[in-house]
Order: structure tokens, then C-alpha cells, then sequence
């Protein structure tokens, strides 16, 4: 016999109470039988639903080692399930066993299907709330980059019942997503190239907790890129694998190109914690900062005339916003659209003069990764012939031009 606890409430104090469950006398199927009876609940509104959720969560979290692949089986089974928001509840515990040691693939992979239909019933309720008023009270609820009264919730999801309970939903579906396409690294990039779950993620991306899941999609894994120095006329070719962001980018390519960066004013010296945390070697964060002086640009804002980036000549989107001057941290190099199979950045330091037509900025962010279990290197760094690499600023030239 095993002692197992929920949260239940008492009030508005949740109390802690101890339930007593012979886990090793219930299989399979008794297990199977427990989700069909929360599914029937969540399905028939039954008061019952949270504490046989509770009740379910418990036992998951309880079970011995044999057990837990046979309880993971089964809530990974029920992810599909028509019900967004009940699928989103199967979908976390099966994310939380994924953190407890489970195989991430199956639900990594099970998880695209009923993702993709969510997110297309969630952008269905966007949609349908535009009409809506918006509320200038505290009490407003936030839909997209509007707060609607709750009223108008209730109006417009009354009509589409799917999809409101879709879009609600997400606040959940993003985090299994991330438990397990961050440890399955071939299911993530199977991702990444399925075109309907990109569109879908698309129509979300910057108005709701689909965007982690954009995130995650623009997450450089294995992605050819080109630095290109235009004040030194030099060039490197390396490797991007599980790098996010610039800020991540920044720290990780301070040794491997500390001789351009160097020469143009722009050198970085991270710590050993720094670098075991955006290689995903140690913690999330570390507590300590970076700064850095180096403008990147993405390949569309050189001047083909000065062979110089410029501030003006494209506007860049990320996480955070959209700008035409140098790139910010948060900003996604796997977004750049490719250059003859590469992401090419141009970088400009301080030295040996500032460019004309660009903004230099000193940028810090504190030392942190964005995903606790995706790890991520900057690998097969090469410096380019001479000839390489004038081919590659002319490429460039003529792409812009």
C-alpha cells in the first residue's frame, strides 16, 4: 500500500489530504478505466471532474517505474480526444511523466495532430471576438491583444463552444509541447517541417501561449549559417543546433569567432557558468549578464553599394516586435530567410569606425536559455577563403540589389 496526496479545496485554502491506493494492484486497464470515467465527467460537466482529475494526476504521479510506461501509454492514448481542453489535461501529465523519465517521442509526435486542429479552432474564436467591445476595466478577460468582457466571452463562445474551449486551452497545450519536442529532438524538427502545424501556429503567434509552440518552431536546429564581417570583408561558415535567440547566439559564438569579433570592437569573454547555460550543460539561468556592442543585421540590409549593413533597409520581426536598425536579443536567426541554404548575418562592431546609417546599441540581457532542456552549440565553425568569402558578399549583393 502507497500513501497519495491531492489538493482539494477547503475554501479558499487548498488542504491537503492523503489518499491510500494499492497502486501495485491496479493495472492497466484499471488505469484506462479511470480516464474513460474523467472523460465522461469532463464531457457530461459532472461537478466530479476535478477531483477524479486530481485523483488521476495523484496516481500518475505515484506509480513505480514499471508502471509508469503503461500509465504513460495510456494518457498519451487519450490526446487526441475531441475535447481540447480535456486532451490539453491528458496531454501535461503525460508531459509531467515525460520530466519523471518517459520516452519523449510518442508523445511528441502524438501531440501534432489534435495541436494543429486546437490551434485552427482557437484562431476561429480570435477571429469572432473582433467584433466585440473592448473593456477598459480590470475585470476585461484578454483575448489576443484585447481585453472583452466576460460577457462577451460567454456570447461568443456559447456560438462556437470548440472553439473558445480551444483557445483557452492553450494556456496548457504549450507546456507538454515543451516537455517533449524539447527531449525529442527528431519529433522537433518533424515539427518544424510540417507545414499545417506552421501555418496554424502562424495565425497565434503573437497573441496567445502559442507563442512558446513559435517559438519552438523557429528554434535553429542543425541550420547552415554564414557570418559575414563587411568592415573586415571576412566570413565564417558554422553550424546553429538548438540556438533560440541572438541573446543565446551572442554568448555562444564569443570563443568560436573571438578573432573577428575582436577586431572589430565587439569581443565577449562569457564565464564557464555562462556558457554551461546556454549549451544547456547546467542550470536555466545563472544569475549573471552579458553585454554586447556587435550589430547583426540579417543579409537583406546590406547596401549593395557601400558593401555596409544599414539600419532602414528591412524591417526584422521577433518575439517582442518588429524594427528595421540592428537585431535585438530576442530575435530568431532561424527566421532569416535563407540564402543559398544558409542563414547569413552581417556583423558590425564599434571598430575600426562606427558604420554611417545605423544605430549602434550596447545591449545586455541577463544569462539565461529560454528552454531548460533543449541543448544548443555553435559547431563546424570555419573561416572562408578569401575567395569564399568575396563570393558570399557578392552573393549577397546581388540577392539585395
Amino acid at each position: 500500500m502507497r500513501q497519495l496526496y491531492k489538493l482539494e479545496d477547503a475554501g479558499s485554502i487548498p488542504a491537503l489530504i492523503t489518499l491510500t491506493v494499492d497502486v501495485c494492484r491496479e493495472g492497466h486497464m484499471e488505469f484506462r478505466a479511470r480516464c474513460e470515467e474523467l472523460a465522461t465527467a469532463y464531457v457530461d460537466r459532472d461537478a466530479r471532474f476535478m477531483g477524479l482529475f486530481q485523483d488521476l494526476f495523484a496516481y500518475a504521479d505515484h506509480v513505480t517505474p514499471e508502471e509508469r510506461a503503461h500509465v504513460y501509454e495510456e494518457l498519451t492514448r487519450w490526446v487526441n480526444h475531441e475535447r481540447a481542453g480535456l486532451a490539453a489535461r491528458f496531454a501535461i501529465q503525460a508531459g509531467a511523466l515525460i520530466e519523471a523519465g518517459c520516452d519523449p517521442g510518442p508523445l511528441a509526435t502524438a501531440i501534432v495532430t489534435p495541436l494543429v486542429r486546437v490551434l485552427r479552432d482557437a484562431e476561429r474564436f480570435l477571429l469572432a471576438t473582433q467584433a466585440s467591445p473592448e473593456d477598459q476595466s480590470d475585470q476585461g478577460v484578454w483575448v489576443g491583444r484585447r481585453a472583452i468582457s466576460r460577457a462577451s466571452v460567454d456570447e461568443v463562445g456559447g456560438k462556437d463552444p470548440a472553439a473558445a474551449e480551444a483557445y483557452f486551452s492553450l494556456e496548457i497545450w504549450y507546456r507538454p509541447v515543451v516537455a517533449s519536442w524539447t527531449r525529442a529532438r527528431g519529433a522537433m524538427i518533424a515539427a518544424q517541417q510540417n507545414e499545417a502545424l506552421r501555418a496554424a501556429v502562424e495565425k497565434l503567434r503573437y497573441v496567445s501561449d502559442a507563442s512558446w509552440i513559435a517559438i519552438l518552431l523557429d528554434t535553429a536546429m542543425d541550420e547552415p549559417c554564414v557570418f559575414l564581417f563587411p568592415q573586415l570583408g571576412v566570413a565564417y561558415s558554422a553550424v546553429l543546433d538548438g540556438v533560440t535567440d541572438l541573446g543565446q547566439l551572442n554568448v555562444l559564438m564569443a570563443t568560436p569567432l573571438r578573432d573577428p569579433l575582436t577586431r572589430v570592437g565587439a569581443a565577449m569573454a562569457p564565464s564557464e557558468k555562462a556558457l554551461a547555460v546556454m549549451q544547456g550543460r547546467g542550470p536555466q539561468s545563472c544569475g549573471e549578464s552579458f553585454s554586447s556592442s556587435l550589430q547583426a543585421h540579417t543579409w537583406r540590409s546590406l547596401n549593395p553599394e557601400t558593401g555596409l549593413a544599414e539600419d532602414e533597409r528591412f524591417e526584422w520581426s521577433a518575439p517582442g516586435g518588429t524594427g528595421t536598425h540592428s537585431l535585438p536579443n530576442d530575435f530568431q536567426p532561424a527566421t532569416i530567410a535563407p540564402l543559398d541554404g544558409a542563414r547569413v548575418l552581417l556583423l558590425t562592431g564599434p571598430k575600426p569606425e562606427p558604420c554611417p546609417n545605423m544605430v549602434s546599441f550596447t545591449r545586455s540581457s541577463s544569462v539565461s536559455r529560454m528552454f531548460s532542456a533543449l541543448p544548443a552549440e555553435v559547431r563546424d565553425v570555419r573561416k572562408l577563403s578569401a575567395d569564399d568569402a568575396a563570393t558570399w558578399f557578392a552573393r549577397v549583393k546581388t540577392a539585395v540589389a
